[in-house]
């Protein structure tokens, strides 16, 4: 044991020497003589813990048999049992208390080094699409036009595109911790929404040279949804396996209908997630400890709030770092099926309370 963990039980030791004198000195009777060792007990566990509190009441009770064996001997009947109960109880108490307060202690100051990560990241993720835009802004006035015109017009567009994707799911966790995210459901087929969503990704899969598989069933698969918001949850799970798979590496998605719902999956054979991480995964700002997953760690947060509001989960596997990961995403099937899906409109086409990002309410 390490000379830190071994002090813990030399305070127990030296308040409970401290609380022998104390009790001399003090009221006569059995109360005097417990009161200082009874603090004894409450400040060790309260400093150590549990076995620091465990080892005071011990030796508690042991100096109050030798100081007083008439009252405390353990022949002496139910008082002796009572106060070796509130002296345990207060053990238990104070370290639970003690313990409680120490595991918020270390949740605040993760969510302060979160904080200050998150921004760090959040000046990195803004500044390298900024950077592009102006790159292509200063060769566009310096070149005349033809086809290098037109790649930097491309590369501003995409790169503008991405800042305000970024800037959407940060407005979407917010007001989804509000609870002012509103869902426009209709009945859809989820088929139409993948392949909206697959369009979108695709630019990004091909500059990286990336191969990617599609399986999509055959006949309509029915969901009451929102269909801007399972587009967002396709792509951003989409984004995460183009971002964290290797160039030249294997995406695969597949669509199928399950046991009531549909079932959406999204595997990779890229950097995977350490044991440690795949728990807390989907947790807001969550990163791998060296930061090399990079990212604001709000894209899969984002995804499972989403999905959740939907009725629906989502998993994560993975086998280890290098091996790749899958997610997959359950969405609750329409409950009535003879219902005609309806036409996926773009995000931008759409207008009034259920437009992209605005707060409308709470969700109905």
């Amino acid at each position: 044991m390490s000379r830190a963990r071994l002090i813990p039980y030399g305070v127990s030791i030296l308040a409970v020497a401290a609380a022998v004198p104390i009790s001399l000195l003090g009221f006569p009777g059995p109360s005097g003589l417990a009161s200082p060792f009874l603090a004894a007990v409450m400040l060790s566990a309260w400093y150590g813990g549990l076995g620091p509190g465990l080892l005071a009441t011990g030796l508690s009770v042991l100096s109050l048999d030798l100081l007083s064996p008439s009252l405390y001997w353990p022949w002496a009947g139910r008082e002796y049992a009572i106060r070796l109960g509130v002296f345990l109880l207060a053990a238990l108490l104070i370290s639970s208390l003690n313990a409680r307060q120490r595991r918020l202690e270390a949740a605040l100051r993760r969510k302060d080094r979160q904080k200050d990560q998150l921004l760090a990241v959040l000046a990195h993720e803004l500044r390298n699409p900024l950077s592009a835009i102006v790159t292509a802004l200063r060769v566009l006035r310096v070149q005349g036009p033809g086809d290098r015109e037109t790649a930097m017009e491309d590369i501003a567009e995409r790169q503008a595109l991405n800042l305000g994707r970024l800037i959407d799911d940060l407005l979407d966790v917010s007001r989804i911790g509000l609870g002012k995210l509103r869902l426009c459901r209709t009945t859809l087929d989820l088929t139409r929404v993948v392949t909206a969503a697959v369009e979108v990704v695709r630019p990004s899969i091909k500059a990286r040279g990336q191969r990617f598989e599609v399986s999509l069933p055959a006949t309509p698969v029915l969901v009451d949804a929102d269909a801007t918001r399972v587009e967002q949850v396709v792509v951003n799970l989409l984004n995460n396996a183009v971002k964290y798979t290797e160039t030249g590496g294997q995406i695969w998605l597949r669509l199928e209908r399950g046991e009531g719902c549909a079932e959406l999956r999204v595997r990779d054979t890229g950097m995977g997630i350490a044991p440690a991480v795949l728990p807390h995964v989907f947790d807001l700002f969550v990163q791998e400890e060296d930061g090399a997953r990079g990212g604001l760690g709000i894209g899969l947060n984002l995804v499972r709030s989403l999905v959740r509001l939907h009725g629906g989960d989502v998993e994560a596997f993975s086998e280890g770092p290098g091996r790749g990961s899958e997610f997959v995403v359950r969405l609750p099937t329409a409950a009535e099926a003879g219902r005609e899906p309806a036409l996926l409109v773009p995000a931008a086409a759409l207008e009034g309370p259920c437009l992209r990002g605005q707060a409308a309410g709470p969700q109905p």
